[in-house]
């Protein structure tokens, strides 16, 4: 049997190709289960499970993002070929029911939702979250050395190298080592001596009192 002759392909599968090369949509369906995918309505037409482009994937020793898109966010469809099936989602397209959240030239801006995000404009940075901000610096190679700043909305504490400054209900409270200072609304409590200049807080004496029973004078205004 001789071989089949090879059939031209139709006009239309070469006209449809091209137009599904690259085609906008909206995010019908978001997976976030590895690996993640989500699906997209162009049109009438809706995707299969196809992957969405994140700013980097560069594996365990590169930088990765992870940003899952929402339904109802606007994306381009990039299909090598015109085949949907192996297409990628580009997402960040602003739409009417979600539109850019700034309009200031050289600004930075990422709002995770509308409570949280943060800005860089103009040299400076602002960063606004609604529950608790961790900071942390951790240099394996100085034995684990760590430098922390826990921020919440009654609260904040600095941690580094055995110290620590802690902000809470009106009171101030610094540590290192053994010593703590406590600043309160009405005093200030130190529970080791207090030395200012050479004087000792807890061991100065005074000059020309005779020893007696008696008190000293008033502290002078």
């Amino acid at each position: 049997m001789d071989a089949p002759i090879a059939q031209p392909e139709s006009p239309y599968e070469h006209s449809r190709r091209i137009n599904n090369l690259a085609r906008m949509g909206t995010v019908a369906e978001v997976r976030l289960d590895a690996p993640a995918r989500v699906r997209v309505r162009c049109g009438g037409n809706l995707t299969g499970w196809i992957a969405w482009a994140a700013h980097r994937a560069g594996g365990p020793k590169g930088g990765r993002k992870w940003y899952p898109p929402i339904v109802g966010e606007q994306a381009l469809v990039i299909s090598p070929g015109g085949d949907m099936a192996q297409g990628v989602a580009l997402l960040g397209v602003y739409s009417d029911a979600l539109d850019q959240p700034s309009d200031l030239p050289g600004c930075e801006r990422t709002e995770w939702d509308r409570e949280n995000r943060w800005q860089w404009f103009d040299g400076e940075f602002e960063m606004q979250v609604a529950k608790r901000c961790v900071i942390t610096v951790d240099d394996p190679d100085t034995d684990g050395a760590r430098g922390r700043l826990t921020m919440l909305p009654d609260s904040a504490e600095l941690v580094v190298a055995g110290c620590s400054i802690l902000m809470k209900d009106g009171v101030v409270t610094i540590s290192g080592s053994d010593t703590t200072l406590t600043i309160g609304p009405d005093n200030v409590r130190a529970n080791r001596d207090v030395i200012a200049g050479n004087i000792s807080l807890m061991h100065h004496v005074h000059g020309g009192v005779e020893p007696g029973g008696d008190d000293t004078g008033g502290p002078h205004p």
